[in-house]
């Protein structure tokens, strides 16, 4: 009997069939992105994920599964904004050291944080989709992260940004299996009102009141 596919293949396979669909649908999607982080990440993380909205205009516009190297993309790669990957490097090597990770495990700490998007399908600006796209995203969106998540063993995530916070949340009171899921909202970083004190204070504060502890191995 043939091999079977993983669960993560699955899914990654799942997500391109999608985007197939939705870039036929609407120009605006341009192609898909799953993982910033490495493969292993998905089921080897150290129990903390961080999420954004959508995949924007990053230099490579490839559609691709997860970083290759085995390394965090938010650390090495080029991307075209000036202020989001800085300050999102900046946000989680702080968290990390909020969190007790010390100098030497900073690097390999990033590279065990399981990173993706709420939505896996890329373009400019999401509120600038029309009405009609965006809910048939935020469907999918949900179906996947109820299939995903009890895969990758995460015990929190960082959110960036209202929209992605609230798609997990609904996914969270959806399922008992995620009721000790603990979700700790930032403001996105390359948004005017980003303060990066104020939003490390918010998630650890949120973070030691789940008496949420990283795992690094």
């Amino acid at each position: 009997m043939p091999n079977q596919p993983s669960t993560f293949d699955a899914i990654c396979a799942t997500i391109a069939d999608a985007a197939k669909t939705v870039k036929g649908r609407d120009p605006a999607i341009t192609g898909y992105r799953f993982l910033y982080s490495a493969r292993e990440t998905f089921t080897k993380n150290n129990g903390l994920m961080l999420a954004g909205l959508n995949p924007g205009n990053e230099a490579d516009l490839s559609d691709r599964n997860y970083a290759s190297d085995g390394r965090n993309a938010y650390r090495t790669e080029a991307w075209t904004g000036k202020r989001f990957q800085p300050e999102m490097v900046r946000f989680m090597t702080e968290l990390f050291g909020e969190l007790d990770v010390t100098q030497q495990d900073l690097e390999k700490c990033f590279d065990q944080t399981l990173t993706s998007n709420w939505i896996p399908f890329r373009a400019g600006r999401f509120s600038k989709l029309c009405p009609e796209t965006q809910a048939e995203l935020r469907r999918f969106a949900t179906q996947l992260w109820t299939w995903a998540l009890p895969e990758t063993g995460v015990r929190a995530i960082i959110c960036c940004g209202q929209e992605c916070y609230d798609g997990f949340a609904a996914v969270r009171r959806s399922d008992d299996r995620f009721s000790d899921l603990t979700l700790a909202q930032i403001t996105h970083a390359s948004s005017a009102s980003w303060d990066l004190e104020s939003n490390l204070r918010r998630a650890i504060g949120i973070l030691e009141n789940a008496a949420f502890t990283l795992s690094v191995h």
